[in-house]
């Protein structure tokens, strides 16, 4: 692990050597799991490997490089995402896929999309709200590794925690009058909703139009 990493986790945990340790256990199993055939894999193995490797790809290549080079795999990835208590990155990450049309691809005529100036101010906006929430997703994967317990033996081969699926996300929506900006928080359990909130600055009414599968919202519309 770099010394970039090392003192990142140190002023997240305040504590320096657990930090660490919970870092490098996780890619400690996930290189254990990736030796593995796929078919062999447990599913909360294949979580966490997702996860990880995805968010090491947007740390050193952004969202370009994640439907670049995850494109194929990026449906399952989303919903490792979901799985593992990180709905709102899944949101986000959803949210990039027009990336995919501006990535040119081996041995088509086809010339990719010119990414527009919106389309570029979009992506920025979804790069920030994804790298700010990597540390935490990270954290998080660490209740679903095998721990040593007190003895000091090891229990890696057992199998990681299996996590509940967070279907509660918070989603950030602008006044169509105003422009504030503000959170929603909705249940995706509910496949379509349709409901009306007041613009906490303006207090003007506005509908909003959500599509939902379990863990993610998939569409939001607003109506003034």
């Amino acid at each position: 692990m770099g010394v970039r990493c090392k003192n990142r986790c140190a002023r997240l945990a305040g504590n320096y050597p657990s930090c660490v340790e919970d870092f490098e256990l996780i890619e400690e199993m996930v290189e254990k799991w990736e030796s593995l055939p796929a078919s062999d894999r447990k599913p909360e193995q294949q979580w966490v490997i997702d996860v990880v490797r995805t968010l090491d790809v947007i740390e050193g290549q952004g969202l370009l490089g994640f439907w670049r080079s995850h494109a194929a795999d990026s449906d399952r990835i989303l919903q490792s995402f979901r799985v593992t208590g990180n709905s709102e990155l899944a949101t986000a990450l959803g949210k990039s896929r027009f990336c995919q049309a501006c990535i040119p691809v081996p041995g088509s005529s086809t010339a990719p999309k010119v990414m527009s100036a919106s389309d570029k101010a979009q992506l920025n906006r979804l790069l920030f709200e994804v790298t700010d929430r990597i540390e935490a997703a990270r954290d998080g994967l660490v209740e679903l590794l095998p721990r040593a317990d007190s003895s000091g033996s090891s229990d890696d081969d057992q199998e990681p925690a299996t996590p509940t699926l967070n279907v509660e996300v918070t989603e950030r929506l602008s006044c169509p009058y105003c422009g504030q900006s503000m959170e929603l928080v909705v249940d995706t359990s509910i496949a379509q909703q349709r409901s009306t909130t007041d613009c906490e600055v303006c207090c003007r009414p506005f509908e909003v139009i959500l599509e939902c599968e379990p863990g993610s919202v998939t569409s939001l519309e607003i109506e003034a």
